[in-house]
């Protein structure tokens, strides 16, 4: 293993401080799964410790941890049914501030969205980035994430309201 330059420690400190639990969220955001997304987040640092990225401000740097989570994830397997009840509502309720049924519905609805679409809600929604930002992060026009987050929304609605998936 290299050896870290001085200094390096309080500021990889710094940065798994500041990014961890953003990446966390979108790892789990985009895996609905604890393991996969403890992998990711464990890919993400390492890999920023191995390449040791230089960033101009904050902003890129913050983009370069969303960007790299998303790649990490790669493109997961589709979830399938849930062993157990409680693993699949397990701490939505405080998302959707309702009770546990209402919780696992909106899981259940999250889980039916496309990965590309949950990931750009994910990015919008809990961590308040642009469509100009998320076009940038997700590498795509920002007519296609305004395209997703819509589509998102529709089908979300739609599976909230009983009424299956709108297309």
């Amino acid at each position: 293993m290299k050896k870290l330059p001085r200094g390096a420690d309080s500021r990889i400190d710094r940065v798994i401080e500041g990014y961890s639990d953003m990446v966390y969220r979108l790892a789990f955001a985009r895996t609905r799964k604890r393991r996969d997304a403890d992998r990711i987040y464990q890919e993400v640092f390492l890999r920023y410790m191995e390449e040791r990225p230089g960033f101009a401000d904050s902003g890129r740097e913050r983009e370069w941890f969303l960007r790299a989570a998303a790649s990490c994830s790669g493109d997961p397997p589709k979830p399938g049914k849930r062993q157990a009840a409680g693993a699949a509502g397990e701490g939505r309720s405080a998302v959707t501030g309702g009770g546990f049924d209402e919780g696992l519905a909106f899981g259940a609805a999250l889980d039916s969205l496309p990965d590309s679409c949950r990931t750009a809600l994910h990015l919008y929604c809990y961590e308040g980035l642009s469509t100009a930002e998320i076009s940038n992060i997700l590498e795509e026009s920002e007519s296609e994430v305004r395209m997703k987050l819509a589509r998102a929304r529709r089908r979300l609605a739609g599976r909230l309201r009983g009424g299956g998936l709108d297309r």
